[in-house]
């Protein structure tokens, strides 16, 4: 069903602003100002009213080059607009891919059918997938904007596109009864809610929804009495009275709240009854916003910035859940004890059973219910005075300790693991993303023991290891840093890229060609009349390869195939794994035979590293591309390079002094048995340690049980020549 959109659309010299509405008698709608020299652009997306207060829901969206902004704002914003209200966004005189609704539905109906289950007819309500339009002619930038095959645009989910939590439903209310909006855009009736009334009623909830405030704010006396009654019984379960579809109904028609909640919260009827007695909202906000860094100041005062972020939002129901899983007794019961679990529960408690795997009520048993007084434990593992430890100072905190475990992995475990193999004098294993997991899993079971207190441990933790991340620096800047020259790169100037081989030439004459640049792969889109010129962002960033097979003039192009690395391989796995994702013709049909067969000579030249791989100036490339600031946090992650390991652990691992170096301070930050073994080999009292070795190197691992073989029976003899010679 296609939907039509009018606009309302403002520009200035450093900003514009408009407004996209559907056409229909109950619109969505879309407000929005975009800052033309910064580069930014924010609004909100108004859902339909459906005879009550709209949802509301903010975006950011930064622009990737700075001076795009002036010209694709309204491109961005009508995408922005699709993406949020879950519609497509369709080229004039297309229509929707065979994967709609309908068709699932018709297709799931004739399996069905041929077991026996009947074809009933489409339910016409799944048939109705709604689409928005746009003009054929509109000017798109493919940095932006993903192209679909049969013309779709669809805007990335990535770090430049964000969208928000939902408005309050009163900040909803004050949106969609606003007088500046264009004459021609005529709301959806909202009703006549009592928003006084609903704030009453809402008085305990941080964020209400936009169907709380309406639902509170009824004006038949009769309803609106039922309802506060049951708002006032439970003021921080108000909204999900409202937002939970039995709950309402349990109200509206006169029964017993209680058991309600007994069901929906899983919490015992103590518990629903300490619940009743806070009024206190539970935090509704984000302990960092979106475009936020996570960074604060540690136990020394030193400011940092971290590498992993915390949300921190916990809904309501879910806190209870948590709660359901330990005695009534732990349930908190004022608002002083209530405030301080959601702290623990958001900012240590779930973070750290993220990282750890360790349950949450396993790690929050440990308060036996006096969260106050949980909360000064914490504060003082972390050297925190209890009235400056925040919820974001804890969320800081547990970050450090998290971190703690992914640095221990890279800078004793793994490095240990291939040391070890090394002194077997086996090759090197190639790098896997399973032998990096279980690496971590090792790290995690090493670091958290067998602490009682899992919470009060990782803080202390916390806090030593940030005590040594200078002396940590030191070690690192000792090991492999590997310094890029940015002006290497200048060749490439603002849309091309690094080629992942030279041309070829196959035995029938054609060529196989990698595209460098956004240009030429505009130029293949237009020879062969696919959407291959939409890829100059992925291809820039070098998250995919396109080669065109053509003739060897250049001047035509016969097909396009797109091929992808594995992730962090050596050469020869890269060479081995090598994916192919798709090889198109004309229109995006089947490829020829002879454009085949150049391909199939091609990719077994490749295969069999006849052709080498520029894995080396990739490497450097995606390195240059994130300290500039133009990638994306999937760009800097990836690496290939041929000292594999030592660039996924950020060390050399072969130096030995490195490694004891690090060892030294480990023990410092984790005490216990790695501070009493003067060699990380204590890492192989943890089974899965061992097993790793082998999983790694399985000649290596053998040889090392026959060393420790041969080394145990040396020690028996041994004894047992003392045993004989010493007096009876």
């Amino acid at each position: 069903m296609p939907i039509r959109i009018d606009q309302m659309l403002k520009e200035e010299e450093t900003r514009a602003a408009g407004y996209l509405w559907t056409t229909e008698n109950d619109p969505t709608w879309m407000r929005y100002q975009a800052d033309l020299e910064q580069g930014t652009m924010r609004g909100f997306h108004v859902s339909k009213t459906n005879g009550a207060i709209p949802n509301v829901t903010p975006f950011l969206y930064t622009f990737p080059v700075q001076g795009q902004a002036a010209n694709y704002h309204y491109v961005v914003a009508l995408a922005a607009f699709a993406d949020i209200g879950k519609e497509r966004l369709i080229r004039e005189g297309q229509e929707l891919e065979e994967t709609s609704m309908a068709s699932q539905v018709s297709d799931w109906q004739d399996f069905m059918s041929a077991f026996g289950g009947g074809g009933q007819k489409v339910d016409e309500s799944l048939s109705g997938d709604r689409f928005i339009t746009y003009p054929k002619d509109l000017v798109v930038s493919s940095q932006i904007i993903r192209y679909g095959r049969r013309g779709d645009l669809s805007l990335p989910r990535t770090p430049a596109f964000r969208i928000g939590a939902r408005m309050s439903g009163f900040d909803a209310y004050d949106i969609a009864t606003s007088r500046g909006l264009p004459r021609k855009l005529q709301v959806g009736p909202i009703g006549d809610p009592d928003l006084e009334q609903a704030r009453e009623a809402l008085a305990s909830v941080e964020r209400p929804s936009s169907h709380a405030v309406s639902w509170y704010g009824t004006r038949d006396p009769e309803v609106a009495k039922l309802r506060m009654q049951a708002a006032k019984a439970m003021p921080i379960l108000a909204g999900l009275l409202a937002e939970r579809t039995s709950l309402a109904r349990t109200v509206d028609e006169m029964a017993p709240i209680q058991p309600a909640l007994i069901e929906t919260t899983g919490l015992a009827k103590a518990g629903v009854k300490r619940i009743g007695k806070l009024t206190q909202p539970s935090p509704a906000g984000r302990i960092f916003d979106q475009d936020e860094a996570a960074e604060g100041e540690d136990a020394l005062g030193v400011n940092r910035a971290r590498q992993t972020r915390l949300t921190g939002t916990v809904p309501v129901d879910m806190a209870l859940r948590y709660l359901s899983h330990m005695p009534p007794d732990r349930t908190p019961q004022d608002n002083e004890s209530w405030l301080k679990f959601n702290d623990i529960l958001s900012a240590v408690a779930i973070p750290l059973h993220n990282a750890t795997s360790i349950p949450v009520p396993k790690i929050l048993e440990a308060s036996k219910g006096d969260w106050i007084k949980f909360h000064a434990a914490l504060a003082r593992a972390a050297d925190f005075e209890p009235d400056n430890f925040d919820r974001r100072t804890m969320a800081l905190t547990t970050i450090d300790s998290m971190e703690a475990i992914d640095h221990f992995n890279r800078t004793a475990v793994l490095p240990q693991m291939l040391a070890s193999i090394r002194g077997t004098g086996e090759p090197e294993p190639m790098i896997s993303r399973e032998f990096v997991i279980t690496g971590a899993e090792i790290a995690r079971d090493i670091v958290v023991g067998k602490a009682k207190n899992v919470a009060v441990s990782m803080m202390e933790m916390a806090r030593r290891y940030a005590s040594r991340i200078p002396a940590m620096g030191e070690i690192e800047g000792k090991s492999m840093n590997v310094v890029i020259d940015h002006t290497q790169f200048e060749k490439y100037g603002a849309t091309g890229f690094p080629t992942l081989t030279e041309d070829f030439e196959a035995a029938n004459g054609l060529v196989v060609r990698p595209l460098r640049n956004a240009e030429e792969l505009q130029r293949e889109s237009a020879r062969l009349a696919h959407c291959v010129g939409a890829y100059a962002h992925t291809a820039r960033a070098t998250n995919t390869f396109i080669f065109s097979v053509q003739d060897k003039s250049a001047e035509t192009s016969y097909s396009t195939f797109e091929l992808r690395l594995p992730e962090i391989e050596d050469a020869v796995s890269a060479a081995t794994n090598i994916r192919n994702v798709q090889h198109r013709a004309h229109g995006n049909g089947v490829p020829s035979e002879e454009c085949k067969a150049a391909y199939k000579e091609f990719m077994k030249a490749v295969r069999s590293r006849e052709i080498d791989l520029n894995l080396k100036e990739i490497s450097q490339w995606r390195q240059h591309l994130s300290e500039t600031g133009e990638a994306g946090r999937s760009v800097a992650r990836q690496r290939y390079t041929e000292a594999n390991w030592a660039s996924v652990l950020e060390l050399d691992w072969t130096d030995e002094e490195i490694r004891d170096d690090y060892w030294q301070e480990w023990g410092e930050v984790l005490g216990g048995r790695v501070a009493k073994s003067p060699h990380p080999g204590v890492i192989y009292t943890e089974k899965k340690a061992r097993d790793l070795v082998g999983a790694m190197s399985p000649r290596a691992a053998a040889i090392m049980m026959e060393e420790e073989r041969q080394a145990r029976e040396a020690r028996e003899a041994e004894k047992s020549r003392e045993e004989e010679v010493s007096p009876q």
